[in-house]
Protein backbone atom coordinates (compact mmCIF):
# COMPACT_ATOMS: atom_id res chain seq x y z
CA UNK A 1 0.00 0.00 0.00
CA UNK A 2 1.07 3.55 -0.66
CA UNK A 3 -0.17 4.97 2.65
CA UNK A 4 2.44 3.30 4.85
CA UNK A 5 5.27 4.29 2.54
CA UNK A 6 3.99 7.86 2.37
CA UNK A 7 3.74 8.07 6.15
CA UNK A 8 7.36 6.92 6.43
CA UNK A 9 8.48 9.37 3.74
CA UNK A 10 6.75 12.31 5.39
CA UNK A 11 8.05 11.40 8.84
CA UNK A 12 11.60 10.98 7.61
CA UNK A 13 11.42 14.29 5.78
CA UNK A 14 10.64 15.88 9.14
CA UNK A 15 13.65 14.01 10.62
CA UNK A 16 11.41 12.63 13.34
CA UNK A 17 10.93 9.26 14.94
CA UNK A 18 7.70 7.31 15.12
CA UNK A 19 7.64 8.16 18.82
CA UNK A 20 7.88 11.90 18.17
CA UNK A 21 5.12 11.92 15.55
CA UNK A 22 2.86 9.71 17.64
CA UNK A 23 3.29 12.06 20.61
CA UNK A 24 2.59 15.15 18.49
CA UNK A 25 -0.53 13.58 16.99
CA UNK A 26 -1.67 11.92 20.24
CA UNK A 27 -1.63 8.54 18.53
CA UNK A 28 -0.28 5.39 20.15
CA UNK A 29 3.21 4.63 18.83
CA UNK A 30 2.24 1.02 18.04
CA UNK A 31 -0.72 2.27 16.01
CA UNK A 32 1.41 4.65 13.95
CA UNK A 33 4.02 1.94 13.44
CA UNK A 34 1.27 -0.41 12.29
CA UNK A 35 0.12 2.16 9.72
CA UNK A 36 3.66 2.66 8.43
CA UNK A 37 4.06 -1.12 8.10
CA UNK A 38 0.71 -1.34 6.24
CA UNK A 39 -0.69 -3.72 8.84
CA UNK A 40 -3.65 -1.46 9.62
CA UNK A 41 -5.05 1.81 8.32
CA UNK A 42 -6.21 4.95 10.12
CA UNK A 43 -9.87 5.78 10.40
CA UNK A 44 -11.20 8.90 8.70
CA UNK A 45 -10.65 11.21 11.67
CA UNK A 46 -7.09 10.00 12.10
CA UNK A 47 -6.42 10.33 8.39
CA UNK A 48 -7.60 13.95 8.42
CA UNK A 49 -5.44 14.65 11.48
CA UNK A 50 -2.39 13.24 9.66
CA UNK A 51 -3.08 15.13 6.44
CA UNK A 52 -3.52 18.38 8.37
CA UNK A 53 -0.30 17.76 10.28
CA UNK A 54 1.71 17.24 7.09
CA UNK A 55 -0.22 19.83 5.05
CA UNK A 56 -1.08 17.30 2.36
CA UNK A 57 -4.42 16.26 0.93
CA UNK A 58 -5.91 12.96 2.02
CA UNK A 59 -6.07 11.95 -1.64
CA UNK A 60 -2.33 12.49 -2.08
CA UNK A 61 -1.61 10.73 1.19
CA UNK A 62 -3.65 7.68 0.20
CA UNK A 63 -3.20 7.43 -3.54
CA UNK A 64 -0.09 9.29 -4.69
CA UNK A 65 3.34 7.80 -4.22
CA UNK A 66 5.38 10.61 -2.72
CA UNK A 67 8.84 11.00 -4.17
CA UNK A 68 11.58 13.56 -3.82
CA UNK A 69 9.85 15.96 -6.24
CA UNK A 70 6.66 15.65 -4.23
CA UNK A 71 8.61 16.43 -1.07
CA UNK A 72 9.64 19.73 -2.64
CA UNK A 73 6.00 20.51 -3.34
CA UNK A 74 5.09 19.60 0.23
CA UNK A 75 7.71 22.02 1.52
CA UNK A 76 6.41 24.78 -0.76
CA UNK A 77 2.85 24.14 0.46
CA UNK A 78 4.03 24.22 4.09
CA UNK A 79 5.81 27.56 3.55
CA UNK A 80 2.74 28.98 1.82
CA UNK A 81 0.56 27.88 4.72
CA UNK A 82 2.95 29.53 7.19
CA UNK A 83 2.76 32.76 5.22
CA UNK A 84 -1.02 32.58 5.16
CA UNK A 85 -1.07 32.00 8.93
CA UNK A 86 1.25 34.97 9.48
CA UNK A 87 -0.95 37.25 7.40
CA UNK A 88 -4.05 36.02 9.23
CA UNK A 89 -2.48 36.77 12.61
CA UNK A 90 -1.49 40.25 11.43
CA UNK A 91 -5.00 40.90 10.18
CA UNK A 92 -6.60 39.70 13.39
CA UNK A 93 -4.18 41.84 15.41
CA UNK A 94 -4.71 44.83 13.06
CA UNK A 95 -1.02 45.14 12.32
CA UNK A 96 -1.41 45.51 8.56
Amino acid sequence: MILGTNLQTLRRKENKTVEEISRELSIDVRTLDSWEMNKTVPNLDQLIKISDYYHISTDDLLFKELKQYDEINIEIERKNQLEINTIFVKITNHKI
